[in-house]
C-alpha cells in the first residue's frame, strides 16, 4: 500500500466515525425538531390560552361583582363579552388537540352553568325587588360550579404545562444522548485512528523529519504565523506541506477574523495577565464604554475602577482579589471571586452628573490547574436599566388603576378626601408639638389607623403599606418607656404617605377621569340648596303637618328633609362588603351582618366619620370578638360569626346599637389592666358596667395579641373622640349585669352592645 493509501485510509477511518456521528446528530436533531415544533405549535398555544382563559374566568366573576355593587348594566354586558372570549378560546385548544376534546368541552359544559347562575344572580341583584332567600341558595349553586370551572381549568393547565416540559425534557434527554454517544464516538475514532498512524509512522518518518525541520525552523525565526513549509518533493509528503501551508492560511484567516470580532463586537473584552496590566488584543467597544484610547498595556484598575462609584475601599478589595487570585489555584477562584464587583456606575468624562451602568463578569484563564490570566467583559446596560425602571413605574401604575378600578373611582375620591383632612390634622398636631405629648400621639395614632382601616377596606395597598409604617411609629412613641419625639421625622412620614395618595389622584385624574364623567354630568344639573334655607324650608313645612289634611305636605316634607342624606344601611354597605377579606386574612370565615336601621337616614357630611367608626366597631368585632372557627365549633356555635346592627329614630336624632356572638367583654381582663395602668386602686370595688365602661380609656384593650387588622390597642376612647366631635357619644352596655369582676371566671366574657347616640344635626327627622 502506497504511502497515499495508507494517509488516505486515516481519513477514511475519520469520514466513518464523523459520518457515524453527523448521521446520529441529524437523528437526534431531527426528532428534537419535531419535538420542539409539536411544544411552539400546539403545547404552548394551548397554555397560553388555558391561562388566559383562567384570568377571564376571574373577570368574569369580578365583572359580575362589580355590576351589583354599583348597579351598573355595563359590567354585566362586559361580562358576557369575556365569558364569550374565554369559550372561544377553549373551542381554539380543542382544535389544537383533538385528544383532548372532550375534557375541553367538559370545561365548556362546567363554565356555561357556572355563567347561566352567575348572570341569573347578576341581573336578579340589579332588580329593586330581590328574594335574598332564592339569590342565596342560587350563589351557593353559583359558587359549586365556579369551583368546578376553576378545578378543571387547572387541572388541563397542569397537564398543559406538563406536556410542555415533558417535550423540552426530551429534547434535552436526546442532547444528553448526543453528548454521550459522541464522545463514544470520539474514543473509538481515536482508537482506530491511533493504530493506522503507528503502522505507516515508521514508513513515512524520514521524510517526515525534512518537514519537521522546517516547521522548527519556522518556531526558531518567531515567525510562524508568516512563513510556510518548503515543499521538497511531490510524493505524498510534498502533498502533506502544502497542506500545511494551506493550514498556515487558515489560521491567518482565522484570526482575521477574529480581530474584526473584537473590533467590532459591542463589549468589552480583555485580559488581565499576571502582571496587573490588559493584553494588548481586546475589544475595541471597550474604548467607548470608558471613553478613553489608552487601553493596552495599562493597569487594569485604572480602566476599571478610575470613575466608578465603588469608592475607594470597594476598589482595594477588587484589586487585592484579583492579584491574590492571578497564579493561583483554580479552588481559589471558586472560593474568593465573590470579592470582584459584578456591576457600578461610572461618571460621564464631560457630565459628571451623566451615570453609565455597567455590568461585568470575571472568568479564570487556567493553565496548568492555576489561574493565568484572568478575562473581564464589560457591558454597557444604561439603557436596560431605564427601560427596567420604566417597566416598573408601569407595573406600579397598573397595580394602582387596578385597586382603583376594583373600588371604583368614586369611592377612592371620597376615600381619598377623608385621608387628606386626617393627614391634614396629622400634621398640624405635629407642627403644633415641640416635645412628646401623649394626648397628640393618641390622636396621630387614632387618625393614621383609621386612614389605614379604610384604605385596606378599598384595597389600596401601597397606600395601606406605608401608613402602616407611620402607625408603627406612633405604636412606638405611645409604647416606650423612653419615647423620642422626633418632628421632622414624623412630617417627613405624613409627607410620604401624602405623596403617594397624591400619586394614586394624579393616575385617577390621568387614565379614568373618564368614568366618573357621568356623574360629574348628573352632578352639573343638580340644584345647591344652602343649609339656612334648607332649614327655613323645613321649619315652614313642619307647622303644616299636623291632621289627616296635612299628608301630602308630610310626604313632601320628608322627601325634601331626606335631600342630602343617605339611608344607613347603604352608608355602611361599603364596610360590609370589605368584611369578607379582612376575615380571610384572619383566616375566619366571613361572618353575617344583620341589620335593622328602621328607615334612619344620615346626613351626607357626616358619611367620613360614621364610615370611620364602623370600620372600628366592625373590625374589632371580627378580630377579637368572634371566635375562631374550631372554638366556635366547641361552643356549639356555627363557625360563620353573627354582628347585629340595629338603628331606631327618637325624637333628638337616633339610637344604634351594635353587638356580636363572639366571646363578649372579659371583665377581668380590664381589672388586671386597669390595676397594672393605675386607673383603679387595688381592691377598689366597682360595679360591672363602670368597669366595663373604662374601655374607652385610651389604650386599655382586652385583645390577646395585637394584630395589624383592627390596630395595636388603638381603643374605643378614638372611637368616642370621632363621635363626640360631631355631637354624638357611644356608651355600653352589659347583656348580663353582674356586681364587681374579681368573682367572676377568669377568662370568661360577657355579652355587651355598643349603644351609639346620634343627635338630629346626624340623623334627618323624618314625620
Amino acid at each position: 500500500m502506497s504511502i497515499r493509501w495508507k494517509i488516505y485510509s486515516i481519513a477514511l477511518v475519520s469520514v466513518i466515525a464523523f459520518g457515524a456521528y453527523l448521521a446520529f446528530n441529524l437523528w437526534v436533531n431531527s426528532s428534537n425538531a419535531k419535538l420542539l415544533a409539536q411544544a411552539k405549535d400546539v403545547y404552548y398555544p394551548i397554555l397560553e390560552k388555558a391561562n388566559e382563559n383562567s384570568v377571564r374566568l376571574d373577570r368574569v366573576d369580578e365583572l359580575h361583582t362589580t355590576g351589583v355593587l354599583t348597579g351598573e348594566q355595563d359590567y354585566i354586558e362586559s361580562a358576557e363579552n369575556t365569558a364569550r372570549k374565554l369559550v372561544d378560546g377553549f373551542r381554539a385548544i380543542a382544535e389544537l388537540e383533538v385528544e383532548r376534546k372532550d375534557d375541553i368541552h367538559r370545561i365548556i359544559e362546567a363554565f356555561d352553568s357556572y355563567y347561566e347562575a352567575a348572570n341569573v344572580i347578576a341581573r336578579e341583584m340589579l332588580q329593586e325587588d330581590i328574594d335574598f332567600k332564592v339569590v342565596k341558595e342560587r350563589a351557593g349553586e353559583k359558587e359549586k360550579y365556579l369551583d368546578q370551572v376553576t378545578q378543571l381549568t387547572e387541572e388541563y393547565i397542569t397537564y398543559a404545562n406538563d406536556s410542555f416540559k415533558h417535550k423540552i425534557e426530551v429534547v434535552n434527554e436526546n442532547n444528553d444522548d448526543l453528548l454521550n454517544y459522541g464522545v463514544l464516538i470520539w474514543v473509538v475514532s481515536m482508537i482506530l485512528l491511533s493504530f493506522v498512524v503507528h503502522t505507516i509512522a515508521s514508513i513515512i518518518l524520514k521524510k517526515i523529519d525534512d518537514v519537521s525541520s522546517s516547521i522548527r525552523e519556522i518556531v526558531a525565526g518567531g515567525e510562524k504565523e508568516t512563513k510556510e513549509v518548503l515543499v521538497t518533493s511531490n510524493d505524498e509528503i510534498g502533498e502533506l506541506a502544502k497542506n500545511f501551508n494551506q493550514l498556515l492560511a487558515n489560521i491567518r484567516e482565522k484570526t482575521n477574523d477574529l480581530m474584526a470580532l473584537m473590533h467590532n463586537m459591542h463589549q468589552g473584552l480583555f485580559t488581565i495577565t499576571r502582571d496587573g496590566v490588559i493584553h494588548k488584543e481586546y475589544a475595541h467597544y471597550l474604548e467607548e464604554i470608558f471613553s478613553t484610547n489608552s487601553v493596552a498595556g495599562k493597569p487594569y484598575g485604572d480602566l476599571l475602577f478610575a470613575k466608578c462609584d465603588i469608592g475607594v475601599d470597594g476598589r482595594d478589595q477588587a484589586e487585592s482579589a484579583v492579584n491574590m487570585l492571578l497564579a493561583s489555584e483554580k479552588m481559589m477562584w471558586d472560593f474568593n471571586s465573590h470579592l470582584l464587583p459584578k456591576s457600578y456606575s461610572i461618571s460621564e468624562p464631560d457630565n459628571p452628573e451623566c451615570k453609565k451602568a455597567l455590568e461585568l463578569d470575571w472568568d479564570p484563564i487556567i493553565a496548568d490547574g492555576v489561574v493565568d490570566k484572568v478575562m473581564v467583559t464589560v457591558r454597557d446596560v444604561t439603557e436596560l436599566r431605564l427601560i427596567q425602571e420604566k417597566t416598573r413605574k408601569q407595573e406600579q401604575e397598573l397595580s394602582i388603576i387596578g385597586e382603583v378600578l376594583q373600588a371604583t373611582p368614586q369611592k377612592f375620591k371620597a376615600f381619598s378626601a377623608n385621608a387628606k383632612e386626617l393627614l391634614a390634622k396629622n400634621e398640624a398636631l405635629v407642627s403644633a408639638t415641640e416635645g412628646w405629648d401623649n394626648e397628640v400621639v393618641r390622636t396621630l395614632f387614632a387618625n393614621m389607623h383609621t386612614i389605614k382601616g379604610n384604605a385596606r377596606t378599598y384595597g389600596f395597598e401601597q397606600i395601606t403599606n406605608l401608613v402602616h409604617r407611620a402607625e408603627s411609629t406612633y405604636d412606638k412613641l405611645r409604647t416606650s418607656s423612653e419615647p423620642v419625639w422626633n418632628q421632622s421625622h414624623l412630617l417627613d412620614e405624613i409627607a410620604t404617605v401624602k405623596a403617594v395618595i397624591a400619586s394614586y389622584d394624579r393616575l385617577v385624574e390621568e387614565k379614568l377621569s373618564s368614568l366618573s364623567a357621568s356623574k360629574s354630568n348628573a352632578q352639573a344639573e343638580a340644584i345647591e340648596l344652602t343649609r339656612p334655607l334648607f332649614n327655613n324650608l323645613i321649619d315652614r313645612l313642619r307647622g303644616f303637618c299636623s291632621g289627616d289634611e296635612g299628608r301630602h305636605i308630610k310626604t313632601l316634607y320628608n322627601e325634601v328633609v331626606s335631600c342630602g342624606t343617605m339611608d344607613l344601611a347603604s352608608l355602611l354597605q361599603g364596610q360590609i362588603l370589605s368584611l369578607p377579606s379582612v376575615a380571610q386574612q384572619l383566616e375566619k370565615p366571613a361572618p353575617n351582618v344583620h341589620i335593622e336601621a328602621d328607615e334612619v337616614r344620615i346626613f351626607n357630611q357626616f358619611d367620613d366619620v360614621l364610615n370611620n367608626v364602623f370600620m372600628h366597631l366592625f373590625r374589632n368585632a371580627l378580630d377579637h370578638g368572634i371566635e375562631p372557627p374550631l372554638e366556635r365549633l366547641e361552643k356549639q356555635k356555627p363557625e360563620s360569626g353573627s354582628i347585629y346592627l340595629k338603628a331606631r329614630r327618637q325624637a333628638n336624632g337616633a339610637v344604634v346599637t351594635v353587638s356580636d356572638d363572639g366571646r363578649g367583654l372579659n371583665l377581668n381582663a380590664i381589672r388586671q389592666k386597669a390595676d397594672k395602668q393605675g386607673v383603679l386602686q387595688a381592691g377598689q370595688e366597682i360595679e360591672a358596667q363602670d368597669l366595663a365602661e373604662l374601655i374607652f380609656s385610651p389604650y386599655l384593650s382586652t385583645a390577646g395579641q395585637v394584630t395589624d387588622i383592627s390596630g395595636r390597642g388603638v381603643g374605643m376612647d378614638a372611637v368616642r373622640s370621632m363621635l363626640k366631635e360631631q355631637g354624638a357619644d357611644i356608651a355600653i352596655e352589659l347583656k348580663h349585669s353582674s356586681k364587681g369582676a374579681d368573682t367572676l371566671p377568669a377568662n370568661v366574657g360577657t355579652p355587651f352592645e355598643f349603644v351609639i347616640s346620634l343627635p338630629d344635626s346626624v340623623v334627618v327627622n323624618l314625620q
